[in-house]
């Protein structure tokens, strides 16, 4: 930005653009603010991105001059903001251009504007009202996310899509009017907005239509797309001829105990959070084959619900699919389960064990053993974590379960064999025995050797040389054995014969023979 281009006033920092200026920032203290049309002959056209960003004191803004944008973040994290006018000149609002202007009580956007960014108008925790532009097409993801004192609003005829979280926890909304030409609803964006009674839908809509109890089905009438948080119904029955149900549909029912599924809709896996926070939700009648497959978040938040069959072949458990249902206790994991997903089992209390075959390959972060403090003021919104003293992990042992609970301390029993231990303590134990054998037969060998040595009886004939054959092995340090084996300047035939009595079968029991044999020596 070049110098020559800003210039200021009392209160406000202006930029050159093309046609006049733009508003780039202000005194953060100031309370009452007027924008007039022009300064030093240029026309104000622009509030620029972050140009008011957390003027705490700014109270009412009054706009006189033709502007066309307000930016991004313009005005966000202005908390004393009361009010505020749009010029009919006014194109476009930019992306949490109010975000957390948390006074503001009313707005009315002008038709003129064709486009508002996401999170424009998110956490205005005390906006009652909002009118919107007729010429819009997109409410755009988050536009009036947490405004929880919301209650009048329509949706403009114009409007074709509704984005994500674009109603999120407006709690005080009771009823909702899908306009005719709405083609498409973020399944996010009516989350927790337990105050709607009802749905309803415009007779010349295509998309949707809406049902005897208040929901919204599709226009053929084969999907449940949304069912109201608010109706106080107890128990539902999906009507017969339903074949699939959007994910989120039942998210955040105050008052919902039991549901029961129809029979068209038997192997239809239940989608992704279809029953999150359902607090009062205790029993799910549905064929086992629905939960196959358990998708993300599918039973977050239910409290009360307090046991679970899963079908033999489950092949997974996604993604915050159990957490905090603080009352579950019944559940057995097949064995055919290879992934469990982060925070899946996460707050379940009463769940005092767990058990995974040797199948899974993926756990993901904190998705047993682990709960959120007791002193908590909001355990759903906690970031603190607390290791489970009272929770067992079980598992084979050199499986991702073992590791998972080494890795983040969780008690862990093995339920196999160690087969690569086994084989070790079976290989030493082998080595073991063979050294014990060796020692024996060489202290045995020790123990036999002077009987073979033994002096023969006196009135046998002795002969000088075996005499020193004796004295050697009594003076001489050697290894005890076969005094034959050994060399002392004679040698006896390998074959057992001498050259004078070659017919003799065992000279060594020949007295004459082993007589001649050493006179030849001598």
């Amino acid at each position: 930005m070049d110098d020559t281009d800003v210039f200021t006033d009392e209160t406000l920092t202006y930029h050159k653009i093309f046609g006049g200026v733009e508003i780039v920032d202000s005194k953060t203290n100031i309370q009452e603010l007027i924008i007039p049309k022009e300064i030093d002959g240029f026309p104000i056209l622009k509030i620029a991105d972050t140009a008011f960003e957390e003027c705490s004191a700014l109270r009412n803004v009054k706009v006189q001059a033709n502007l066309t944008s307000i930016g991004n973040g313009a005005f966000s994290g202005c908390l004393e903001l009361e009010s505020i006018n749009f010029p009919d000149t006014l194109t476009e609002i930019g992306e949490a251009a109010f975000y957390a202007c948390s006074s503001l009580k009313e707005v009315a956007v002008p038709d003129s504007v064709t486009e508002i960014g996401s999170y424009a108008f998110a956490y205005c925790l005390s906006l009652e009202k909002a009118d919107l532009s007729d010429a819009m097409e997109v409410l755009p993801a988050g536009l009036f996310y947490y405004d929880v004192s919301l209650t009048e609003f329509e949706i403009p005829e114009s409007v074709t899509q509704i984005g994500s979280q674009c109603f999120m926890r407006c709690a005080m909304l009771e009823t909702f009017h899908l306009p005719k030409n709405l083609t498409k609803i973020d399944n996010t964006a009516l989350l927790s907005c337990v105050g709607i009674r009802e749905f309803t839908v415009d007779d010349e809509n295509t998309s949707f239509s809406e049902g005897e109890d208040g929901a919204v089905y599709s226009k053929e009438g084969k999907t449940l797309v949304m069912y109201p948080a608010g109706n106080g119904v107890q128990s539902c029955v999906i009507p017969e001829g339903i074949v699939s149900i959007e994910p989120y549909a039942f998210a955040g029912s105050v008052s919902l105990k039991n549901v029961t599924f129809p029979q068209s809709m038997n192997g239809t896996v239940l989608p992704e959070g279809i029953f999150s926070d359902c607090a009062s939700l205790i029993t799910v009648n549905c064929d086992p084959k629905s939960l196959q497959s358990v998708k993300p978040s599918v039973f977050a938040g239910c409290r009360s619900l307090e046991s679970v069959t899963l079908p033999d072949d489950c092949n997974g458990i996604g993604d915050y699919a159990f957490y905090e249902c603080e009352n579950l206790s019944g559940l057995t994991i097949p064995e055919t389960v290879e992934y469990l997903g982060a925070y899946a089992f996460f707050g379940c209390d009463k769940l005092t064990e767990v058990t995974l075959s040797e199948k899974i390959q993926v756990i993901g972060d904190y998705a047993v053993g682990f709960t959120a403090p007791d002193d908590a003021d909001d355990k759903e919104q906690s970031e603190e974590l607390v290791l489970r003293d009272d929770f067992m992990l079980y598992g084979h042992s050199g499986t991702v379960a073992k590791k998972y609970a080494k890795t983040n301390g969780v008690p862990f029993h093995a339920t196999n064999f160690n087969i690569r231990l086994l084989l070790i303590v079976i290989a030493a134990a082998a080595l073991i025995g063979i050294v014990v054998i060796s020692v024996i037969q060489h202290k045995k060998k020790q123990k036999d050797a002077p009987e073979k040595l033994k002096k023969p009886a006196e009135e046998e004939v002795i002969d000088p040389n075996y005499q020193s054959i004796l004295a050697a092995d009594e003076d001489d340090d050697v290894d005890d054995g076969d005094p034959f084996d050994r060399s002392y300047g004679f040698m006896v035939p390998d074959d057992g014969e001498c050259e004078e009595c070659e017919e003799c079968e065992d000279c060594t029991e020949c007295d004459d023979c082993i007589d001649d044999d050493f006179d030849d020596f001598e």
